[in-house]
């Protein structure tokens, strides 16, 4: 088996401006939900909802 390191594109261009920055979000969400933060933000965290009011 043959690996190529060689770019097949050499240029890109994006038509929304917030593609880039949105991008990096997969990845520390990723890391967020494989490291249990859901689970630590459940046991320490409330939010308040419509039927918590008086």
């Amino acid at each position: 088996m043959q690996l190529s390191h060689t770019r097949t594109v050499t240029a890109a261009a994006f038509d929304d401006r917030n593609l880039l920055a949105a991008a990096g979000l997969i990845l520390v969400l990723g890391l967020a939900q494989h490291g249990g933060l859901a689970d630590l933000a459940d046991e320490h965290l409330t939010m308040p909802t419509v039927f918590d009011r008086p």
